[in-house]
């Protein structure tokens, strides 16, 4: 049995390993890449049709950005205030 090779993978990267890192099946995110598409998910690169995992990454965080996980600390206290106001 040979041993399993795991590594983080950084830069760009396949539909397959794209999918893994999003929880699903290569199928279900080839399924739902129109409309991922259409909320903003990067596109692959027209010549290697690769995914740059760091636009992606942005793009996530960026979905839920009103969460207050995200927000720094100065940004915090300024919604707080606009919503005490």
């Amino acid at each position: 049995m040979q041993p399993q090779v795991t590594y983080r993978a950084e830069g760009d990267a396949s539909i397959s390993l794209v999918a893994k890192r999003m929880g699903m099946s290569t199928r279900k995110l080839r399924s739902h890449l129109p409309a991922l598409h259409l909320r903003g998910f990067p596109t692959p690169d027209p010549t290697t049709g690769h995914f740059d995992l760091d636009e992606i990454e942005r793009w996530r965080q960026a979905r839920h950005s009103n969460h207050l996980s995200s927000t720094k600390p100065a940004d915090l206290f300024q919604r707080i205030e606009e919503v005490v106001r």
